[in-house]
């Protein structure tokens, strides 16, 4: 009878870690690639922020930058919409569903300049086989000048559509002014490389 004892107490406590430990993989995975989701989700709207600030920088100043796509997704630029999009697919979401998340205060097409900022940024969420798909959008507007006379301003992309996911850059490059009696365009190249 002992000897029983001895070789099923091993055999019991076996089972028994096997249980809990399986237990935890199965609550404990969902959790993780939530929170992964989430994380990933977060560095991608700092990502589009800054791929924002060197493109009104090069704008502004007349000068080239380039970013590196660090983040998981795919990123496309669509010269016809004049926008950049990211979209990535994860296990959660900070973003209410089915909705659009606005960055900037006014989310009018055309803004006043001076009050508002040239951009258009946002992101929209959708629920795709138990995931979420995050569609990050960036496209600049035109502002208006609040006084009569002169003229409106606005940056447009230009650069051949084209999509790219990571390991791959940006390069945003000024491509002068096209003046205009109502409206100043500065063009800004997009090459991804």
């Amino acid at each position: 009878m002992k000897a029983q004892q001895q070789v099923l107490t091993p055999i019991l406590i076996t089972l028994i870690l096997i249980s809990i430990v399986g237990s935890v993989y199965l609550w404990g995975i969902p959790l993780i690639q939530k929170n992964r989701g989430i994380a990933n989700l977060q560095r991608s709207e700092e990502w589009i922020k800054d791929l924002n600030s060197k493109i009104k920088s090069v704008a502004n100043t007349e000068g080239r930058e380039q970013i590196s796509i660090n983040i998981p997704g795919t990123v496309i630029f669509n010269e016809t919409e004049g926008s950049i999009s990211l979209k990535m697919k994860t296990h959660g979401t900070i973003y209410s569903v089915g909705g659009r998340i606005y960055f900037v205060r006014n989310e009018s097409e055309e803004g006043t300049l001076g009050k508002d900022e040239p951009e258009l940024l946002y992101a929209e969420t959708r629920e795709i086989d138990g995931k979420y798909l995050t569609t990050y959008t960036l496209k600049y507007r035109k502002l208006n000048s609040p006084e009569a006379g002169y003229p409106s301003y606005k940056i447009n992309l230009t650069g051949s559509t084209g999509l790219a996911r990571q390991e791959h850059d940006i390069v945003i490059e000024y491509g002068g002014v096209i003046p205009n009696e109502n409206l100043m365009t500065t063009i800004v190249k997009i090459k991804i490389v």
